[in-house]
Parts: structure tokens; C-alpha cells; sequence
């Protein structure tokens, strides 16, 4: 045990501590420039390039959020499955990971993607980038685009029952049965939506929507999914049965390491990544309870709890760091974070903070404001 803890403290400090050196290659790929086979291959490693380029055609031309071209995170997680070698199965995955949910604007898109994947790199791949796509998000952004500018009133639920019911009918009979749970689950979402409650916080925060609060509950029900999975395939002895958990949480990590310093959105976010924190600690229960420990999950779960805590103490450091007034919140914000976190996991957060202000290089803060 004491080996295996060690291996895993090693792997993590080597592969998440260290921070990645902008070569000319590393530029291209955040500039979104398509790169040549061995540039690819020498994040990817031996034999991705057709995945890569796959990849980089779906995402041309999309952005996340953060302000980063979305082929970038997409190659950084698979960059990282490949530095930790987790194997060829893992790094695909990674690659492909958001390939079909940031491509379908319909859930017909979903399937015809997942099915295109399957005709080009097998079932396996098929299977696994299906099961890492959150299908409730597509169906409720195409809910969003079709009511768009609809006031929300004590009809609410009922309009958009209606519409659900409509894309259900509008995809047909072979698709709707695919996807008859997740219809199913969402109907169940919008019946208990309390229009009253979710007024309210749009009144405190007019960036916040009726849909943000039906992605907010399906993303639990999404990540339950991802964890029955796992277990479903452990128990029929598949060798690649955590892939879907390595991949979201690999994903996690580096949506920690782009996360900004607004507070609605770090909230997001770190209650995203709390969601996933708390199943993963059911998971590796499940797992000892099996007499088994997984040394990838364990990995990559050690690292996302130690990113959880890492990022958070960065935010917190840069927004110090900016002296400015407004941040006041954000400080408060933070500083309740941290103290939660660090106690939760254990986590001495003295080092961590070390590290990082030794890793800053000097910047003019006051020409950030």
C-alpha cells in the first residue's frame, strides 16, 4: 500500500507540479493551427495523428469559454493520459472526449457523431466517447434555442414539456428509443422546476437562466452515469472499464487550471468538480470493497483533489495580487474555499502556496486592472 501511495504521489508531483514550457509547437496548438503528424504525435504519442485530426475538424473554429481554442484542452488531456501512460485506449478517449457534444446542436447530431466515430475507430472508441458525452446538456440547449426569449411564468414547465415532446417525435423512433432515458430523466427535471425559486436568482444575478438550473441538476445524473458505467463494466471484467472516469476527471483538472476569478463561475465549476469528488470517493470504496485498487483512478483522483485545492489558492493569490477593491468578494470567496477544501481533504495548503508564488513571475498588476 505504502509503494502504491508513493507511485502515486510521485506521478502527480511530476506530471501536475511542473508547469508546461511554451514551445513553438505548444503555440500553434493554442493559436489553433492545425500540426504536422509528429508535432501531434509528440503530445499524443505513436499512432494518434488520425484521432488528433479528427478532432481538430470537429472543433475548428470553436472556443471555450475561458478564451482558449477548444482543440487545445482536448490535446492537453490526452497529452497528459499519454505523459502518465495510461495507454493508447485513454488517450483517444481524451482526445475525443468533446468531439460530439461540442458538434451536436440536436440530439439526432449526438448520434450520428457517436455513430461516425464508431465507423472510424471502433466500437470501443465509440463507446467510450458516447459514454463521457453529457446527452442532457444537448438536448437542453436545443430547449434553450427553440424558446429563446420566452418569458419565464407558471407555464414554464408545461411549454417546455411540450417542446421536449417534440424532440422527441422530431428525432424518430430509432434515436428517441437510444435516448429514452435521458428524455425521460429531463421531463422529470422540468416538472420540478420551482419557476418562483428560479426567479429569484435571476434577480440576483441576471446572467443566471432557467437553463443553467436544469444543467446544474442533469450534470449529477451525467456524472452518476459515468460512474454506473465503470461499475457496470468492472463487473463484466472489461480491462478498460474506468475510462470514462479517468477522462472526466482528467477534464476537470484542466477546467480548474482555466477557471477565471468570477465568482459565479468559479461556483460553477468547483460545484461541478465537488459532484465528481464526492462519487469518485464512493467509487474507490466500491473498489476496496473489491479488494482492488486502481493506481490510474488513484492517480487522477489524487491530482484532481490536489488541483481542486491548488487552482483555488491560485485564485486567490491573483486576485491578492491585483490589490484592487472590487475583488473584495472574490477574496472573501476564496479564502472560505480554501479553508473548506483543505480541511476536507487534508491538505496542507503552506507548501501548495510556496510553490506557486515561487512559480509567478513578476507582472505589472496594475496595468491588469
Amino acid at each position: 500500500m505504502a509503494n502504491l501511495e508513493e507511485r502515486v504521489a510521485e506521478r502527480i508531483a511530476e506530471e501536475f507540479h511542473v508547469p508546461k514550457v511554451m514551445t513553438e509547437t505548444r503555440r500553434k496548438l493554442y493559436e489553433g493551427e492545425l500540426l504536422t503528424i509528429e508535432e501531434a504525435e509528440g503530445f499524443l504519442g505513436e499512432g494518434t495523428f488520425e484521432a488528433y485530426f479528427y478532432a481538430h475538424t470537429a472543433v475548428e473554429g470553436l472556443w471555450r469559454r475561458c478564451g482558449n481554442v477548444a482543440i487545445s484542452h482536448m490535446v492537453e488531456v490526452g497529452e497528459r493520459a499519454n505523459s502518465l501512460d495510461f495507454g493508447f485506449v485513454y488517450v483517444i478517449a481524451n482526445l475525443l472526449h468533446d468531439a460530439i457534444e461540442d458538434k451536436s446542436n440536436v440530439i439526432k447530431d449526438a448520434y450520428e457523431w457517436a455513430e461516425d466515430i464508431r465507423a472510424r475507430f471502433g466500437n470501443e472508441a465509440a463507446r467510450n466517447v458516447a459514454t463521457i458525452t453529457n446527452h442532457y446538456a444537448v438536448l437542453i440547449e436545443d430547449i434553450e434555442r427553440i424558446t429563446i426569449g420566452t418569458p419565464v411564468t407558471g407555464y414554464t414547465n408545461n411549454i417546455l414539456l411540450g417542446v421536449l415532446e417534440s424532440m422527441r417525435a422530431d428525432a424518430g423512433e430509432s434515436i428517441s428509443t437510444r435516448f429514452e432515458r435521458h428524455f425521460s430523466i429531463l421531463g422529470g427535471i422540468i416538472r420540478e422546476l420551482n419557476i418562483d425559486e428560479i426567479n429569484k436568482k435571476i434577480s440576483r444575478d441576471n446572467r443566471y437562466s432557467l437553463f443553467d438550473e436544469m444543467k446544474s441538476r442533469a450534470y449529477g445524473l451525467y456524472i452518476d452515469d459515468i460512474f454506473d458505467d465503470a461499475c457496470e463494466r468492472h463487473e463484466l471484467g472489461e480491462e478498460g472499464y474506468d475510462v470514462g472516469v479517468i477522462v472526466k476527471g482528467m477534464d476537470n483538472i484542466d477546467n480548474l487550471r482555466t477557471m477565471g476569478l468570477d465568482v459565479p463561475v468559479m461556483e460553477k465549476t468547483l460545484g461541478k468538480i465537488e459532484t465528481f469528488l464526492r462519487l469518485a470517493e464512493e467509487f474507490k470504496g466500491y473498489l476496496s470493497s473489491m479488494g482492488e485498487e486502481n493506481e490510474r483512478f488513484l492517480t487522477v483522483y489524487g491530482a484532481l483533489k490536489e488541483q481542486f485545492v491548488e487552482q483555488t489558492i491560485a485564485r486567490r493569490l491573483a486576485a491578492g495580487l491585483l490589490n484592487d477593491s472590487r475583488y473584495g468578494h472574490t477574496l472573501s470567496y476564496l479564502d472560505g474555499r480554501i479553508n473548506d477544501y483543505t480541511t476536507r481533504f487534508g491538505i496542507d495548503p503552506v507548501p501548495i502556496a510556496k510553490r506557486l508564488q515561487e512559480q509567478t513571475r513578476p507582472l505589472d498588476f496594475e496595468g491588469v486592472r
